[in-house]
């Protein structure tokens, strides 16, 4: 707690200053609830959303077809639900993680892998033909993060082609939160440190809640978990979810400094007309 707290000192220093900041803001949040998975906490709630609003369709067109790799990937489940946002455009799907899992058996087929690595070592299992490198709440959890950035930037600058990264990570005020997770968590400055291992590429940084939705992560899930109660997700489940809603809308129209999440997006050669998002 003590080494997090330091490392995410000064977080307005040394700054990568081809990083564009914004907000993720989405004009009906009720909308999107509906087509979202229910009971997650606030940040996920927020990078499932952010997720289901990118332009599936246009990126699909400017990669000549999504061949996908998913860091971190867990069970693999983000497989189905971003197959599901992008309307089953996504052409090769490959998940990599430090585990296998049983479920990843019932998804495997021609064009969807899964493989374990040693959480270190990516680039030799980056499949020839690979233009769009995601993680969810996996870079936290990665002993060497910068060199994961080294290795995946290597390659996208040996292919010389259009590709983009999408990644998905903890602000600092998740820490508060969540305490004992991963390894780490970020800031504008420790950002900085991997985005200066990309060669060339637009670098926006989009900044997910804020206050309303950290408090109501604290209340609902941190405090009744230190004290060894029932998660309230599940005892207060309708309050929860219209809590949620309103923190989020909340957040959007005010947006915070200390977001709830981070989303980090290097496109490499995408044209600047392109619109990462539908809505």
């Amino acid at each position: 707690m003590v080494l997090n707290r330091f490392n995410n000192m000064f977080p307005g220093a040394f700054l990568d200053e081809r990083i564009q900041h914004k907000d993720f803001i989405v004009s009906d949040v009720e909308k999107k609830f509906s087509v979202l998975p229910t009971g997650s906490s606030p940040s996920r709630r927020l990078c499932d959303m952010f997720w289901s609003c990118l332009n599936w369709k246009a990126i699909d067109e400017l990669l000549g077809g999504i061949q996908l790799m998913d860091i971190g990937c867990g069970t693999g489940k983000y497989f189905k639900l971003l197959n599901t946002f992008s309307s089953s455009r996504i052409k090769k799907y490959a998940g990599l993680d430090i585990n296998s899992k049983d479920s990843w058996k019932e998804m495997s087929g021609n064009n969807v892998i899964f493989e374990t690595y040693d959480g270190i070592n990516i680039k030799g299992k980056i499949a020839a033909g690979t233009n769009f490198f995601i993680s969810q709440s996996a870079i936290e959890h990665m002993c060497e993060d910068v060199s994961f950035f080294c290795q995946v930037g290597g390659y996208i600058s040996d292919i010389e082609k259009l590709a983009l990264q999408i990644h998905l990570f903890p602000s600092a005020g998740c820490l508060r939160l969540y305490r004992v997770h991963g390894i780490r968590q970020y800031t504008p400055r420790t950002i900085s440190t991997l985005t200066r291992q990309i060669g060339s590429g637009q670098i926006t940084l989009f900044r997910l809640g804020g206050k309303k939705c950290n408090d109501l992560h604290f209340n609902f899930i941190t405090v009744p978990l230190r004290k060894r109660e029932e998660d309230q997700r599940k005892s207060r489940r309708e309050e929860y979810e219209s809590e949620l809603v309103k923190a989020i809308k909340s957040d959007m129209q005010y947006p915070a400094m200390e977001p709830s999440f981070y989303a980090l997006v290097i496109s490499h050669n995408f044209p600047e007309s392109f619109k990462l998002f539908t809505c």
